[in-house]
């Protein structure tokens, strides 16, 4: 049964929110225009957005203006992607692509397009990037801002493009098509929308992706789908009483949440299958992130004026809210370090607060990664290369990696994070890793990787500072070296050698 709510009244009429406790931004950052674009993030908490006042900023992690470009003199709605090259990307309605070093703020290069840009970039993993074209064009550009390739649809293109591991690309289009491309460019399927009488049934929601492959993207006309990703036909969907523009989040337990505008936050399991409802407001675009402990984050339009960010756990009980005057359309953004930053439209205002990180696997929030990279592998440690990346690099030589341009394995790898050494598997990279899990790659000596993650024990690594590693069988940094271990139970540390 649903709570019916209204904002005159939501405080005693929503389920839990007596308990819940009313939250205090750790920071305020005034921009010079409306907020639309929402907030990325590097693996230094430095935070980069855009604003309908034609500038792009960037912030220190306490909220301070660490830079800011004007040389853009149109709307930023695009919401940027980070590269691992020290770039940040993004579109303007003034019809250019833009790279701007992430350090300084200075220009790289700038693409045009020709018609407004609004989606926001993905990375494949080749480190090409792909953007839509209010002009119906989705461009692909290398790293340097040349064009590799494009693809004509017949309309606009605002949904923000997935992508996955293997470099497929996904994208909605104004006339209900969700259309899948392969990393040249070559069309895989396209699947067509619902039609439903007095509703639009275009995409803008941006696609998520589960651990399992499944393609998660929601419609104009108040559908959610579930999407095989090798053949495009449903596996399942579900239906909300309004359009769903918000793009879905994916906990690591295949946990589904996205908003619509009928006003409800929903939650599914893997099957389709509702397993609670909670009134959070208008969702016009603002899209949920989920937390390290599985609570979720999304802002709605109450009414009265105010717009409400609300943080919610795993079972559906509101945790604590925060009002703002006006409207939000930005997504939050949660960072590993706990931070969550969330822009608004009205009075133009950035907001930083204090929370558990994001959640370490699954698609747990808009385009992904705090990078916004829209890429399922994109890692926590931005940095690191990629597994195609890798092979730029690196070929499989007995036990173990050796370059292709004739350096030694020990001399150059030997126990350097993230090349990780363990008893059973090897070298292994790793991708990411929080106190909950790790994400590796295993080279199987086929051309090809072995893909894995696992709910740690009781007992961790730390590798140079850097993160945390799983502990198993005898796992180390490599032959021979002193292992340091902490017990998560204890909060101990000892060494072993």
């Amino acid at each position: 049964m649903r709570v019916v709510a209204f904002f005159c009244c939501y405080l005693s009429s929503v389920a839990g929110l007596s308990a819940a406790t009313f939250w205090v931004p750790s920071s305020v950052f005034t921009a010079n225009g409306v907020i639309y674009a929402s907030a990325s993030s590097d693996t230094d908490g430095n935070v980069y957005f855009g604003s309908h006042g034609g500038s792009f900023f960037s912030l220190h992690p306490n909220g301070s203006l660490r830079w800011r470009f004007d040389g853009i003199n149109d709307w930023i709605e695009s919401t940027a992607t980070l590269t691992s090259d020290g770039a940040v990307v993004f579109g303007s309605w003034n019809g250019k692509v833009y790279a701007l070093e992430t350090a300084t703020g200075q220009l790289r290069w700038e693409f045009p397009t020709g018609s407004y840009v609004i989606a926001s970039p993905a990375l494949l993993p080749d480190g090409r990037i792909v953007v839509g074209s209010g002009g119906g064009v989705l461009y692909c550009l290398t790293s340097q801002g040349t064009l590799s390739w494009f693809f004509v649809n017949d309309t606009e293109i605002e949904s923000s493009p997935a992508v996955d591991s293997q470099g497929n690309i996904y994208f909605g289009t104004m006339e209900g098509k969700l259309v899948s491309l392969t990393k040249d460019g070559q069309l895989r399927w396209i699947f067509q929308t619902t039609p439903v009488q007095g509703r639009f049934r275009s995409i803008q929601s941006s696609p998520g992706l589960g651990r399992d492959g499944t393609l998660y993207v929601g419609s104009s006309n108040g559908y959610l789908y579930a999407l095989d990703t090798d053949t495009g036909t449903a596996i399942w969907s579900f239906q909300a009483e309004d359009a769903i523009d918000s793009s879905p989040a994916v906990a690591p337990d295949g946990t589904l949440y996205f908003g619509s505008r009928d006003g409800y936050l929903y939650a599914l399991d893997p099957t389709g299958i509702q397993l609670w409802e909670v009134f959070v407001g208008d969702v016009f675009y603002s899209s949920p992130a989920i937390d390290s402990a599985g609570d979720v984050y999304i802002a709605g339009y109450v009414g009265g004026g105010l717009t409400t960010l609300w943080h919610i756990s795993a079972d559906g009980a509101v945790v604590r809210t925060h009002s703002f005057a006006g409207i939000n359309d930005s997504s939050a953004l949660l960072t590993t370090t706990g931070t969550l930053w969330i822009g608004m439209y009205d009075d133009y205002s950035m907001h930083a607060f204090q929370t558990a990180p994001a959640a370490h696997s699954g698609w747990p929030q808009f385009r992904n990664s705090q990078a916004r990279t829209g890429l399922q592998t994109s890692s926590l440690n931005e940095g690191i290369l990629s597994p195609d990346q890798v092979f730029m690099h690196f070929q499989w030589v007995g036990n173990g990696f050796a370059s292709i341009n004739g350096w030694s394995l020990g001399a150059t790898y030997a126990g350097l994070f993230p090349w990780v050494w363990h008893a059973e598997h090897k070298w292994c990279y790793v991708v990411s890793s929080s106190t909950s899990a790790v994400w590796i790659y295993e080279y199987d000596g086929s051309l090809g990787w072995l893909y894995w993650d696992q709910i740690l024990p009781a007992t961790y690594y730390w590798v140079q500072g850097q993160t945390w590693i799983r502990h198993a069988v005898g796992t180390g940094l490599a032959p021979g070296e002193t292992r340091l271990f902490f017990n998560y139970n204890s909060g101990e540390w000892f060494e072993q050698n």
